[in-house]
């Protein structure tokens, strides 16, 4: 009988947090990509997971592509020496099922494929990890490895099988056994030092099979270790009438200096002195794993989510954990989220976007990034105004882009983005000052760390200058909307995130979305004032916020029901969006601020609904969002925060009023981006990837399962 999926098959992040790495595979008809340090999908090699009860007796799973794997020493030796082919590989050989006999489900933590009477588990539990500054960092926490579980139902047989977890390699170099580099200690294969499968052996019941060709051998249950060739794994028996399960790691590994510009090493590396310990260490853990990884999950599915944003959650911590990088430098822990394909470190904006996710599950994380940026890419700004070409004043405060890109830290004061005088590459200073503040409040309010706070009130005085500065160097002329552009651009000009998203929404200057964000920033800055017992700061701050809130009325276009994109330029373009800067002060409970005004409100929420006409930011052809009415290039990780926004905000129920949008949504992340994993940018009307594939922000969908009150396990 056809079997149907519970999820998809789709190329699927397998990721310990700090590595920057992933197992990922999930496709049928594809094998795995072993990425280390390579943000991008590649054949390493074929999945091989399969259970025996001898020749003609084989059952696999789909997960291999139809390259041949036999290797030339294989095909000469059989035609010097017996006149003859090559014996059959285990694709021509064993019954390989097609992708309608496996079901697959997944969840934030566990990846499971069922075929017949066996089942592959992958366990990823996303552990805490310590805060550095009050307690060494756990060896568990940094491991970099995780679990496969290979369970064999042999119950109702009178036959013995066996059952074999290992990869026929198809990249360069040779895999080597586990068992010759660690005697006794594992089995398994494993790449020079970068990557190992490992089992712990036991006798005459878990062991290696390594050969040229693994076939006949998995066939007849024999342990064999031979060099030759590119195919191995483990294998283990399985007696009839019994049930037994194969516990494996699936381990990673970076030894040396790993960053430039500031000389770092992986932190995993202080208790690991390669991949064989780091496996074995998961291997004798692994009770451990299930028990976080069970409660992690059952606390997601507590939350009552709808499918959709239950599996979009349980793709994207994937994905944000495969992006992360610990490394120690100098005495120091350094966090680094890089930016999937693009590989900027630590990019600002999604530094702030990722706030729901980190301040849930690693608070420290976000203070981290934060400290890094002002010890280091920060910088004193001066300003130009439109009106007043050739005068210079000063800008205050202000953050880089991102600090450098791979695994070179830029310059100090310096993004690896940003160019001076540049059309494609621009300087997004007010942008970046906004994102600042939106992660030095939320670190503050949600870890209720008041000793940082107090520590910290310079800097947040200095921000709040900087947005004034910014809005104009006469008091008397301050609207709260932020006109100044910083010098930097030289004869370029500031641009936001949304740059290569839509026209409407490229300039700062007079920008929609940066007048909301600056609104909502304000009155972060206000709260944090008010956090640190500094009333008058906090007036200050909320006076801003309350001219800023009072001038977004004019972008209302009264005949549209809507707000303009840009209140410089002409057009009718409608910018969802306007509405995502609203999802961080939502999720440290400052709704009833964000609802102070009801004129406000009324004017956003007919500009919510306006946008969600079809044909507006709700595609006319597949009932995708757009976060522009104008663009086809849509974010998904935006979109979520839209969505939140849309609910929590604006009290739209979009799962009954709209559900097509959050099965579109879905059906980007898990269809569309199949092959390249999940991706960032998605051509709504095509429903193809764009670009920003292997890509981190999407755990934005944090905000569906938490807030600063109510966090995970």
């Amino acid at each position: 009988m056809t079997k149907q999926t519970s999820t998809p098959f789709f190329m699927t992040h397998h990721a310990p947090v700090g590595a920057f790495a992933s197992l990922t595979f999930g496709l049928t008809g594809r094998g795995i990509s072993v990425d280390l340090e390579s943000p991008g999908v590649e054949e390493t090699a074929d999945l091989i997971v399969a259970v025996s009860h001898g020749e003609g007796r084989t059952r696999a799973m789909p997960f291999a592509s139809g390259i041949a794997l036999h290797d030339n020493e294989l095909i000469q030796t059989s035609a010097t020496f017996f006149g003859g082919a090559p014996p059959k590989s285990w694709k021509q050989r064993w019954s390989v099922a097609g992708p309608d006999e496996v079901t697959r489900t997944l969840t934030p933590c566990v990846d499971e494929f069922v075929l017949d009477n066996f089942r592959l588990r992958v366990l990823t539990p996303h552990p805490r990890l310590p805060d550095p500054e009050k307690v060494e960092s756990s060896s568990y926490a940094i491991c970099p490895a995780v679990l496969l579980e290979l369970v064999v139902d042999n119950s109702g047989s009178k036959l013995d099988a066996t059952g074999f977890l290992g990869l026929g390699f198809l990249g360069r170099g040779r895999i080597s056994v586990l068992d010759h580099s660690s005697p006794g200690k594992l089995c398994g294969v494993g790449l020079s030092s970068q990557w190992a499968l490992a089992a712990l052996p036991v006798a005459d019941q878990v062991f290696t099979i390594r050969d040229n060709n693994i076939a006949e051998h998995v066939e007849n249950g024999l342990e064999v270790v031979h060099n030759g060739g590119q195919e191995g794994g483990i294998g283990f028996r399985i007696p009839a009438g019994e049930t037994r399960t194969l516990t494996a790691a699936f381990g990673f590994y970076r030894e040396g200096t790993v960053t430039q510009g500031i000389e770092g090493q992986y932190l995993y590396t202080r208790p690991f002195k390669n991949v064989r310990e780091a496996c074995h260490y998961l291997l004798t853990n692994s009770d451990q794993v299930r028990s976080d990884c069970a409660a992690l999950d059952a606390e997601v599915a507590s939350r009552g989510l709808p499918r959709e944003k239950f599996e979009l959650f349980g793709q994207s911590v994937r994905a944000y954990d495969a992006n992360t990088q610990v490394i120690q430098a100098d005495g120091k822990i350094l966090y680094n989220v890089g930016e999937g394909q693009y590989l900027w470190r630590n990019t600002m904006d999604l530094a702030a976007d990722h706030l729901p996710w980190e301040l849930g599950r690693n608070p420290w994380v976000v203070r981290n990034i934060l400290e890094q940026f002002l010890d280091r890419y920060t910088y004193r700004d001066q300003v130009r105004f439109a009106d007043e070409p050739g005068v210079v004043w000063p800008g205050g405060l202000s953050f880089t882009h991102d600090m450098g890109n791979f695994s070179t830290f830029s310059p100090a004061g310096e993004s690896g983005y940003e160019m001076a005088d540049s059309k494609n590459y621009g300087f997004m200073t007010t942008e970046e000052l906004l994102n600042g503040i939106y992660c030095l409040v939320a670190y503050a309010l949600s870890a209720q760390d008041s000793a940082w706070a107090a520590k910290r009130l310079g800097i947040a005085r200095e921000l709040l200058e900087s947005l004034e500065q910014r809005d104009h160097h006469d008091p008397a002329l301050r609207n709260g909307l932020l006109r100044g552009e910083s010098v930097r651009c030289g004869t370029g000009r500031e641009i936001t995130t949304y740059d290569c998203l839509d026209h409407a929404l490229v300039d700062t200057n007079g920008n929609l979305y940066i007048a909301t964000k600056t609104f909502c920033s304000a009155l972060l800055l206000a709260e944090f004032f008010r956090f640190a017992g500094q009333a008058q700061d906090a007036a200050r701050a909320q006076s801003m916020a309350d001219k800023t809130r009072s001038s977004l009325g004019r972008f209302y276009d009264k005949e549209g029901g809507y707000l303009k994109a840009n209140l410089y330029a002409s057009g009718t373009t409608k910018v969802i969006a306007a509405i995502e800067p609203f999802a961080v002060p939502l999720y440290l409970g400052l709704k009833p601020a964000l609802k102070a005004d009801p004129v406000w409100n009324e004017l956003l929420e007919n500009h919510v609904r306006t946008c969600l006409v079809k044909g507006n930011c709700v595609d006319a052809q597949t009932d995708g969002l757009r976060l522009s009415s104008t663009s086809t290039n849509t974010w998904p990780s935006k979109s979520v925060l839209c969505i939140h926004v849309m609910e929590e905000l604006c009290g739209i129920d979009v799962g009954k009023d709209h559900p097509w949008i959050l099965r579109e949504l879905l059906h980007w992340t898990q269809v569309s981006a199949a092959k390249s994993t999940i991706s960032d940018q998605i051509d709504s009307e095509k429903r193809t990837v764009i670009g920003a594939f292997w890509y981190p922000r999407i755990v934005t969908s944090a905000v569906w399962v938490m807030d600063a009150k109510t966090t995970l396990v």
